[in-house]
């Protein structure tokens, strides 16, 4: 990659990082109120993602033909910011990325068992006796799944029988299952289809 784009990245990454910042701490100083003052203009809280896209469109303006895929999250416990995630990576970059990459990085993640095993791991960290007793798997069959996550870097084992998210793992369920969760991107079954229509004709 370029260091004239790197660069540019690096800048987009710090405005987004201030951006949170700036929210957050506007967020903190009128929260009783469920709204914020953001350089005098109104700001309610479903907004916030609304004013960051402003801003990545603003750095972008000087580009006639440029586009930024933007991957990011924020996540606050006990009022306290305890972890985010921030990439704006290059159009062209997305456009151009060796499709073999992207298998590598999906792959793990093609079998739902595997899947509950990051989301479960996204809560807190856990022993494969308390996985097993959640997922309902046993022995085997749950290690099989723990070791493929652990090959693709998405967990660790950070004491015996005690697995954890690698930051890794952190951002690829965030934003795999972010995806997922969007309204309408899933297509609905066929079974789910019937249930809505025998529902619209009662």
């Amino acid at each position: 990659m370029p260091n004239n784009l790197k660069k540019e990245i690096e800048e987009l990454r710090t405005i987004v990082e201030k951006l949170v910042k700036d929210v957050e701490r506007l967020k903190k100083e009128t929260e009783s109120k469920k709204r914020l003052e953001l350089k005098g203009v109104p700001l309610k809280e479903e907004q916030f993602v609304d004013y960051i896209l402003k801003a990545l469109e603003k750095a972008l303006e000087e580009k006639p033909d440029a586009g930024l895929v933007f991957v990011g999250g924020i996540e606050r416990k006990d009022g306290k910011i305890v972890d985010s995630f921030f990439s704006g990576i290059e159009l062209k970059d997305v456009i151009e990325c060796p499709p073999k990459k992207v298998v590598k990085v999906i792959a793990p993640l093609s079998n739902e068992n595997r899947i509950r095993i990051l989301q479960e791991l996204l809560k807190n960290t856990k022993t494969s006796s308390e996985l097993s007793s959640i997922l309902g798997l046993e022995g085997g069959q749950l290690y099989h799944h723990l070791k493929e996550l652990m090959l693709a870097g998405y967990i660790q084992a950070i004491e015996r029988g005690k697995y954890a998210l690698t930051s890794r793992g952190c951002i690829a369920i965030r934003t795999i299952a972010g995806l997922a969760s969007i309204p309408g991107m899933i297509t609905p079954t066929l079974e789910e289809i019937e249930e809505k229509l025998k529902e619209e004709k009662q």
